[in-house]
């Protein structure tokens, strides 16, 4: 393989992870439509409730409400397959585009953790919380965790990097500070026992997980442009 096809590769990893957000988008809001109903604390609330029902509720084999959900069980897990393997090639791909021995070292630091993001998000997938709740719940744990960890290294590395536009540090340190913001809401509130609760725990989780949406589409744009520039020059 010649150097400007493996710079080609490196462009198409970041377009293929650019898909899988538009996927993951995609499928939840369709597998929202077919979820039979019920929440964790409800199980006579009638579909989704989008301020009641986790985006997890969606992977689970029979609702809340005792119904079986094949649906939006199938799209919700092929959607986390999906997106853990795109964010496992995105950790490792972004690599290069870091030089000197600082620099490799921190980007090396958020690759390690990237990839573990990109495993816990398949193993939440892989986990519906009706059969395996301890599995999955430390699956999305880590995940959440990670990506805190993720960020920070991931801002440090740009920093240090003249080359990377440092205005995506920016976009890294706000989606890092509402990651922060969920996990301590959960830490707070702890085991969920009032509705009250598990609102304000589901809409921020979907405040999250949109957020990750704005943040990986800008992130990897970015990583795209970048790459491409790298290819013309």
């Amino acid at each position: 393989m010649s150097y400007m096809d493996l710079e080609k590769w490196r462009e198409r990893i970041f377009i293929f992870n650019i898909a899988s957000i538009i996927q993951y988008f995609i499928l939840i809001h369709i597998a929202m439509f077919f979820y039979p109903g019920g929440t964790r604390l409800d199980p006579n609330v009638q579909g989704y409730s989008f301020f009641s029902n986790f985006i997890s509720d969606l992977g689970l084999t029979r609702s809340y409400s005792g119904y079986p959900n094949p649906v939006s069980y199938i799209l919700f897990t092929i959607s986390m397959i999906i997106s853990g393997i795109s964010s496992i090639l995105f950790y490792i791909t972004i690599i290069h585009f870091f030089k000197t021995k600082n620099q490799k070292r921190l980007i090396t630091l958020t690759s390690l953790f990237g990839v573990i993001i990109g495993i816990s998000i398949i193993g939440a997938g892989l986990t519906p919380w009706n059969i395996y709740p301890e599995a999955h719940d430390r699956f999305a744990e880590t995940s959440f965790v990670t990506t805190v960890i993720t960020i920070f290294f991931y801002i440090l590395a740009v920093t240090h990097n003249e080359e990377y536009p440092n205005h995506y540090a920016y976009v890294l340190m706000c989606y890092m500070l509402v990651a922060i913001i969920f996990i301590g809401l959960m830490i707070m509130v702890g085991p969920i026992n009032t509705k009250n609760e598990l609102k304000l725990i589901v809409t921020m989780q979907k405040v999250f997980s949109y957020s990750g949406i704005v943040y990986g589409s800008i992130i990897c744009y970015g990583a795209w442009k970048l790459e491409k520039s790298y290819i013309i020059t």
